[in-house]
């Protein structure tokens, strides 16, 4: 049925297709579990200013991992798309709020002075779907001394997936002091024009761009885009600098 309706396909037990779709619905069951038992836990990335005059940022983004039966963690690339095509998002994105929302708090009880930025990632699933939009509402309610620490980001293509409702959306958060960066930018079609539409604060460079910036086709495509960015006030963030080269 993804390949098209109204056709006929030959089964083979190997057709590398089958054994991804077989495999997503294992990560969903697991998923299910998960979600249920609160199996999976937070990590933190630094996101670190690269010039040497610039004020230290102070942030980092939420990342989510999943605990394994094994006690091993599991890495997104490995179940986000299975949570994606049996509609888990939105419950994964809950989990992930009140956990990065919950640690904050416990930052501000044991009275450090540091206000970190965290980074929170939303799918285009949560975007659109009314029960997460009252959930987020309400957490940003219960926990409204730590809104000005929470960024939310948000992909281009889950945005224009649910453009009415994305905005909708966005628009109340920032009403109640969050901000928005727009994750993964340039790898939609309509990358600048949607910028321009959307109110956002960090724009971060897919990372696709920025491993092979040392290519000239690359580098160009991240010079047009910082400077577009730049020009629209906004703050740039690079993705996937892996080594002092990329650096």
């Amino acid at each position: 049925k993804d390949l098209g309706r109204n056709r006929v396909h030959l089964y083979r037990a190997a057709d590398a297709d089958l054994q991804l779709q077989l495999k997503q619905m294992r990560w969903a069951t697991r998923l299910k579990d998960a979600v249920e038992n609160s199996q999976f836990v937070l990590y933190a990335q630094e996101i670190a200013p690269v010039a040497l005059d610039a004020p230290n940022l102070n942030a980092c983004e939420a990342l989510v991992r999943m605990k394994q039966p094994d006690g091993s963690l599991a890495l997104p690339e490995e179940f986000l798309a299975a949570a994606e095509r049996y509609q888990l998002m939105n419950r994964i994105d809950q989990w992930v709020v009140g956990a990065a929302l919950d640690a904050l708090q416990r930052e501000h009880a044991l009275g450090r002075a540091s206000r970190p930025l965290m980074f929170i990632n939303l799918s285009g699933q949560s975007l659109g779907d009314e029960g997460f939009r009252e959930f987020l509402l309400e957490k940003l309610r219960q926990h409204a001394n730590l809104t000005p620490q929470i960024v939310f980001e948000v992909t281009e293509s889950a945005v224009v997936t649910s453009l009415t409702r994305a905005k909708k959306l966005m628009d109340e958060v920032y009403a109640r002091g969050c901000t928005f960066a727009l994750d993964d930018f340039g790898t939609g079609m309509s990358s600048f024009g949607y910028l321009k539409e959307l109110r956002v604060d960090y724009l971060k460079i897919a990372g696709c761009f920025v491993r092979s910036v040392s290519q000239p086709l690359d580098a160009a495509v991240c010079r047009s885009f910082t400077e577009f960015a730049r020009m629209m006030k906004v703050t740039v963030i690079a993705e996937w600098i892996e080594d002092d080269r990329i650096l």
